[in-house]
């Protein structure tokens, strides 16, 4: 997919002044990739002279408040048409970033949201911390249909958001949720690709705790969150991904998928499936064991070697 193809490419980031240096980072390396950078930053007391560039625009939290992790949607309600990657101040993008997630999207049809960081949560989840996670770091040996991806790694058209995006959030520190419920709700497709593993690298922060973190203790916000948009699980996806895009994916994806959700539906394996099951062997195993959790029973569905 060209650049031009959606229009424009627009990056948004929002950052703090504890995180100036791996924001400089993270700039550096997906600026030239795209057609403008929309900065926030949270609590400067002035704008760093190096962030001056006709690439990038900044905006403060002295002139639109503070908006936390949110902030970095906050420049998408300047365009009508537009890509729209969220990318974070801890992560480093490799040089084929926005040209790898554009081709993935026209791969898929273009009415898809696509990322590196993805999710996939189970039925009725018990907690955001029961989420099973295609971590941004590892490598993916397929294209994976996910729950949701993180916003620091997402790409979307503009059409997918509302035209006030920031009307999305009713709290902070967990835009990821947030925007998974409304593509859920808006059936649009999510969308992990494959890729080699630290092809995104994570940019230390020591002493910074990451909004991960500080979920790790207390998640009782995204817990809601995540109940409330439910129910997720396998027919999420399937539903979701349903036609062309479902076909789009690769043969390892789909029976994966079908399997896990005859699984989770407590429904008989069919001799073709389990025959697939067989034959790919531990080709999808991992990938399985994304969609039907890691302590199911694998004995019970294929012939483990």
């Amino acid at each position: 997919m060209s650049r031009q193809r959606h229009g424009l490419v627009i990056a948004g980031i929002a950052s703090i002044p504890s995180r100036e240096q791996s924001l400089r980072i993270a700039l550096a390396s997906v600026a030239d990739q795209v057609d403008q950078v929309e900065v926030v930053l949270n609590g400067y007391a002035e704008i760093p002279e190096w962030l001056c560039s006709p690439r990038i625009t900044v905006t403060t939290s002295k002139e639109v408040g503070d908006h936390a992790d949110n902030a970095k949607f906050l420049g998408m309600r300047k365009y009508d048409e537009c890509v729209y990657f969220g990318i974070d101040d801890d992560i480093q993008y490799p040089p084929d970033y926005v040209a790898r997630m554009l081709s993935c999207m026209e791969r898929y049809g273009g009415r898809v949201a696509v990322g590196v960081h993805g999710a996939f949560v189970p039925e009725r989840p018990g907690t955001f911390l029961g989420r099973r996670v295609f971590c941004f770091w590892d490598g993916l040996a397929f294209d994976a249909p996910c729950s949701y991806v993180g916003t620091g790694t997402i790409a979307l058209g503009r059409e997918a958001m509302p035209s006030s995006p920031l009307s999305l959030f009713t709290d902070v520190g967990m835009s990821d949720l947030f925007v998974a419920a409304h593509l859920k709700l808006q059936q649009i497709p999510v969308i992990s690709l494959q890729r080699s593993a630290n092809w995104l690298r994570k940019i230390p922060n020591p002493g910074h705790p990451s909004l991960w973190q500080r979920a790790q203790l207390h998640s009782v916000r995204q817990d809601a969150v995540l109940r409330l948009a439910g129910p997720w699980g396998t027919a999420d996806l399937i539903r979701r991904c349903r036609g062309p895009v479902l076909e789009a994916f690769s043969t390892e994806v789909r029976v994966a998928l079908e399997a896990a959700d005859r699984i989770a539906s407590g429904q008989m394996m069919p001799d073709g499936l389990r025959d697939d099951l067989v034959r790919m062997g531990s080709t999808i195993r991992g990938i399985l064991h994304h969609y039907a959790g890691p302590h199911v029973d694998l004995s019970l569905t294929m012939e483990v070697p």
